[in-house]
């Protein structure tokens, strides 16, 4: 992937007016990776605007660079390199985000999704990278930007959240190594943690206890799921955003191999997370359904009802995991 990188190091020393933008309901590898990236950008005299689909999930808006975010709406102008990261496919920017980047004349795809659709010019796909931060980090090596505290807090943050803070099997000694580095440049655990894993809104809680409290079992106890409905973020005063991370609870139940979560939207789509421990690629299944992602962690956007979601993609994970209900 030596290459790749230095493909992308390349064609951003060539760039001069770049847009990065989020994918739909970003993560904290697409946000602080982005944000990283961003900030290198303008270190080296370039012109870099970040644009999202709506908002930066509260969790993600203590990170620094977040106030420059702009919606996508707000975007002027001609930018010669729209640089995206930690997005395995175009689709997932929805019309708006899609024609924003097709308009850009040389089009950059860093990410570390297996199912990655290779939709830049310019691809750097390793999906042995645990997150996209180590991706990014590579690049900027190549760039010679040093790192400062501020993409040190970005990076760490990018690599917490992907590698679960690091208790996910795509953490490897690469992986620790630059945390470590990223801590010696001012990153700090303590801070990422406070903020993504040890601060919640009573609405998300809330959101939660719905979703447990609708958890079921099959296929003898190696697959659990829950259902959110549209109705429960206005009767919780939940956002979309706080939904993100209900998947992990079905998963941790003793026993369960794949845990799912079937969230409806107002436009009457679902939204299907998938989470697996060791022995079902879920990215497979989801790919089936129109998505993608990684082995142990995957998602989709189902065209129906919630009730034919769940009938579909059950029994597709049912057979995955051995039992055909």
């Amino acid at each position: 992937m030596a290459d790749a990188a230095e493909a992308v190091a390349q064609a951003i020393r060539q760039g001069s007016d770049f847009v990065l933008t989020f994918h739909e309901n970003p993560d904290g590898d697409s946000v602080g990776s982005t944000l990283a990236m961003a900030r290198a950008l303008r270190r080296m005299g370039k012109r870099a605007t970040v644009a999202s689909p709506g908002p930066v999930p509260k969790t993600f808006r203590f990170l620094p660079g977040v106030d420059g975010v702009i919606p996508w709406e707000q975007v002027v102008g001609e930018y010669s390199v729209a640089l995206i990261i930690d997005c395995g496919d175009i689709n997932r920017f929805g019309p708006a985000g899609k024609s924003l980047v097709e308009k850009a004349p040389v089009i950059l795809n860093v990410d570390h999704h297996l199912t990655n659709s290779r939709f830049g010019h310019v691809n750097y796909v390793d999906s042995h990278a645990a997150a996209a931060g180590e991706q990014v980090t590579a690049i900027l090596d190549r760039l010679g930007v040093d790192l400062d505290k501020e993409m040190a807090v970005c990076l760490l943050t990018a690599l917490m959240t992907d590698t679960g803070c690091y208790r996910y099997p795509n953490t490897s000694p690469d992986t620790l190594a630059l945390a470590s580095r990223l801590v010696a440049a001012g990153g700090s655990p303590a801070l990422v943690a406070e903020y993504v894993y040890d601060t919640r809104t009573l609405s998300s809680l809330r959101l939660l206890d719905v979703a447990l409290s609708r958890l079921e079992l099959s296929a003898g106890g190696k697959v659990a799921w829950s259902v959110v409905r549209s109705q429960d973020f206005a009767d919780t005063g939940a956002t979309e955003a706080e939904a993100e991370g209900i998947v992990n609870y079905p998963r941790t139940i003793d026993g369960v191999e794949v845990g799912l979560l079937f969230r409806e939207t107002p436009e009457g789509k679902v939204k299907v997370a998938f989470r697996s421990r060791r022995t079902v690629d879920v990215s497979r299944i989801a790919l089936t359904f129109g998505g993608g992602g990684h082995a142990r962690a995957a998602g989709c956007t189902y065209e129906g009802t919630l009730a034919e979601a769940v009938e579909r993609v059950l029994s597709n994970v049912l057979a995955s995991a051995g039992d055909r209900r």
